[in-house]
């Protein structure tokens, strides 16, 4: 019984697991770009913006680690949801 509630709750787990994969990309590549421009010594006016940028897509990568949490919760079959950090959840 079990084995068939986890078969049939795999495709939705696949889909959320290849969203997650392009959340994941997508909040690299401005942290990427960011750091190989950082490389270059650019203007101080353009590294504040850089680090805002940087800050930005580390807290969006954070909300996806926890996402990420709690698909492997619900994968494991645990009750308890994953903590996140105070600031992850608005507190």
């Amino acid at each position: 019984m079990a084995n068939l509630q986890r078969n049939q709750a795999q495709p939705g787990q696949s889909r959320e697991l290849r969203k997650l994969t392009h959340d994941f990309r997508n909040a690299l590549g401005p942290i990427m770009v960011s750091l190989e421009v950082l490389e270059g010594h650019p203007e101080p006016a353009a590294v504040e913006r850089l680090h805002q940028i940087i800050h930005r897509q580390t807290l969006q990568l954070e909300g996806l680690v926890g996402n990420l949490a709690r698909l492997r919760d619900e994968l494991e079959g645990n009750r308890t949801p994953a903590a996140l950090p105070p600031h992850a959840t608005g507190q």
